[in-house]
């Protein structure tokens, strides 16, 4: 209700050295009222609050009932993590929430092929069967599908749940084909603030885990991974 009455000063005032710049937009401009709903956003008046660096590589995004953290240009958890700590600890000194209901991590994967050097890969070789779909069938030559987009939810333990989007995306820069690999692990339920970070952890892991059962051990080793 604090969020809904007045302008989030204080926490601007607390983050503003790391996010300096201000943006108020009410939701109801950004989607439309039956999205709203189903995405659980808040009602018809709501706003939001984005708070972004300097070159508008993060944002921090406050609504009346969730706080959300976009890195655009993410390297490896344990940086992001330090920074997400940062945001949550003036959040919530100031607003003083005593659990989350719902806590969420998401990482957006997209594969093009010229920058790795797999031009003359098939996704067939870079993707496993059960993510290639028919892009691994004998019968079909990959190369002549042009649209490809699938959507799934699965429970996994611990009441975490998990939903994957992927498929074919074309690159901003060149217009290539590329492929997405967009996993959300989120628990919904009453999650202590103590615990927030734990949860989230654990969210990374098993997102690291998931990433690498999509792909081949070709396409992992082009990659280029390194121990931490």
């Amino acid at each position: 209700m604090k969020l809904e009455s007045e302008v989030p000063g204080k926490y601007q005032e607390a983050i503003r050295k790391l996010y300096p710049l201000f943006e108020s937009k009410s939701l109801s401009e950004e989607f439309p009222i039956e999205i709203s709903s189903l995405a659980g956003i808040g009602g018809i008046n709501s706003r939001s609050y984005e708070f972004s660096d300097s070159n508008e590589e993060k944002v921090v995004v406050l609504t009346s009932d969730s706080l959300s953290f976009y890195h655009f240009k993410y390297e490896k958890w344990e940086t992001f993590k330090q920074e997400l700590i940062l945001i949550l600890e003036p959040f919530e000194k100031i607003y003083e929430p005593p659990f989350y209901t719902r806590v969420s991590l998401r990482h957006v994967n997209v594969i093009e092929r010229s920058k790795l050097g797999l031009t003359d890969y098939s996704w067939s070789k870079l993707l496993q069967p059960h993510v290639a779909g028919e892009l691994s069938s004998s019968d079909i030559n990959s190369e002549n599908i042009q649209s490809i987009f699938s959507q799934v939810i699965i429970k996994l333990d611990d009441n975490i749940k998990v939903g994957i989007q992927h498929g074919f995306v074309k690159s901003l820069e060149s217009e290539e084909v590329c492929y997405l690999i967009d996993s959300t692990l989120f628990k919904e339920e009453r999650v202590s603030t103590d615990e927030t970070i734990t949860t989230l952890d654990q969210f990374n892991k098993q997102s690291g885990r998931l990433f690498r059962r999509c792909i081949t051990e070709t396409l992992h080793n082009k990659m280029e991974p390194n121990p931490l």
